[in-house]
């Protein structure tokens, strides 16, 4: 009887890598969470001497495709924790960032794992170990610093301020699974990695933002609901009342956003409805559509169209589709918009499910957190996207009568290197001629100023501000609004 080989057990390639970061965070809590004093702290030569000679012992810990494609044979993987075990600190340490080396972030993409409909994470043992291991792909704000002649830190990476090992990894981050709390609930982020966008010769992506049109009519109906001895008063959106006109728009500013090589539109909150998003599951037979009217005037359709948000059955989710009318992601509204009128407060009706945060990556331009509207107000949605999730630009999508408060929580986020759009419809702006929207970024607060003061021209007229950002200086050139009354002007 001829003998089978046996078939050996193997770990996930970022298990193992998570279970070392456990074990790092476990061994000096103080030490792991400040990095100016593993900075301050003498190198000794001995610290890689062991790390070195623990990769000759084990030979597949080198072997990128092994590593990646086949993983870590148990044996070989409980006699690294073993070694973790008995070392100090650092010596620790430099195994985690020399595996870390290993596999770039090209090839994380090759994962099983790692699915184009997103995934919750590189490695599978989150919950045991407590560690999130998240794609860290190429952002334009790669190895910017602080000028020291400033007071406020300038394209800074968001690791500087963190606690942890951040700033020493190369192709992951390490995001501590209890920081992942929204709403009082267990978030779960959801890993988007966008491939295509022929961006890294060129060095610069175009922008195209749509506030659509003036006169957009929102269906609301108000409630009075119980709540204890109080009774609170509630709103729901029905949909857009004029939707012919807006859809007309819409069409308008997007194949105008084609003519202009954009490649990432972004749409306003609220005025999308079920002719953009529902026709079949995962896919848009509108915008699909709207694609292959640009292809035969000859242009391309915008890598991701970002936006509208659809109201409908006590959620606001906002829609991101790819150049063909594939569905990459929606993300819904965690926070209820609330507004007052006679005296009363109207609060939205809004019944989120439990939390989930998309973030999307892009290779050169970084992580995008996707926000609606309200989101962007409240410090513990930022400081999840910011601080936690380590997003370098954030994207959010609003219909609000007011401006003040937006602008200053996305000049508030420049401080920790992180660039933010924050688009308005114009349709909801009390006064659109002082700015439908905003781009904040490190050294550039720029509002977005309608030509036409909001004087809409006809339904077939495009409304677009397009604006390029240069990612070798992370800066935005002055936005052109393509003017409703058929004009062009920079604002």
């Amino acid at each position: 009887m001829k003998c089978q080989p046996q078939v050996k057990t193997r770990i996930q390639y970022y298990d193992l890598l998570a279970d070392l970061i456990a074990s790092l965070r476990e061994k000096d809590p103080t030490l792991f969470n400040s990095p100016s004093d593993r900075r301050s702290t003498q190198e000794n030569p001995a610290w890689e001497q062991a790390v070195n000679t623990l990769m000759e012992q084990y030979p597949q810990l080198k072997d990128r495709q092994a590593v990646y494609m086949l993983g870590i044979e148990e044996d070989v993987a409980n006699a690294v924790l073993k070694w973790a075990e008995e070392q100090s600190f650092f010596p620790l340490l430099y195994l985690i960032l020399r595996l870390d080396r290993v596999v770039p972030w090209e090839d994380q993409l090759k994962l099983a794992d790692v699915s184009p409909n997103g995934f919750a994470a590189l490695n599978r043992n989150q919950q045991e170990t407590g560690v999130i291991l998240a794609p860290k792909v190429p952002s334009f704000q790669d190895n910017r610093t602080p000028s020291m002649e400033e007071a406020v830190p300038t394209r800074k990476w968001q690791s500087h301020f963190d606690p942890g090992i951040n700033q020493e990894l190369k192709n992951i981050y390490c995001i501590p699974i209890n920081d992942c709390v929204l709403r009082g609930h267990p978030c779960q982020p959801v890993y988007h990695v966008i491939e295509g966008l022929s961006i890294s010769g060129r060095k610069k992506v175009r922008i195209g933002l749509l506030p659509v049109v003036r006169d957009a009519k929102l269906e609301t109906d108000v409630s009075f609901v119980a709540a204890g001895e109080e009774t609170r008063n509630t709103f729901t959106v029905k949909g857009v009342q004029n939707w012919e006109q807006v859809k007309a728009r819409i069409q308008a500013g997007w194949l105008d956003a084609c003519r202009k090589s954009i490649d990432i539109a972004v749409l306003p909150e609220c005025l999308g409805n079920a002719e953009l998003f529902d026709s079949t599951p995962g896919y848009s037979e509108f915008w699909d559509n709207l694609s292959m009217a640009a292809e035969a005037e000859g242009y391309a359709a915008p890598w991701l169209t970002i936006g509208p948000s659809w109201w409908h059955d006590y959620h606001n989710r906002l829609y991101v589709t790819d150049s063909v009318g594939n569905r990459v992601c929606v993300q819904e509204k965690q926070f209820p918009f609330e507004y007052q009128e006679n005296g009363q407060i109207y609060l939205e009706d809004i019944r989120p499910d439990t939390p989930k945060i998309n973030v999307l990556n892009i290779p050169w331009i970084g992580r995008i957190g996707l926000a609606v509207c309200a989101d962007l107000l409240h410090s513990e949605m930022v400081d999840l996207l910011v601080r936690t999730l380590h997003c370098n630009f954030i994207i959010c999508a609003a219909y609000s009568p007011g401006k003040t408060l937006f602008t200053r929580i996305c000049e508030s986020s420049v401080s920790y290197g992180t660039t933010t759009i924050w688009l308005n419809a114009c349709s909801a702006s009390s006064k659109p001629e002082e700015g439908v929207g905003v781009i904040a970024a490190p050294g550039q607060n720029i509002p977005l100023r309608p030509e036409c003061g909001g004087n809409c021209g006809g339904d077939d007229a495009a409304c677009l501000f397009v604006t390029e950002l240069d990612l070798r200086t992370g800066e935005f050139t002055p936005p052109q609004h393509i003017c409703p009354l058929g004009g062009t002007a920079g604002t």
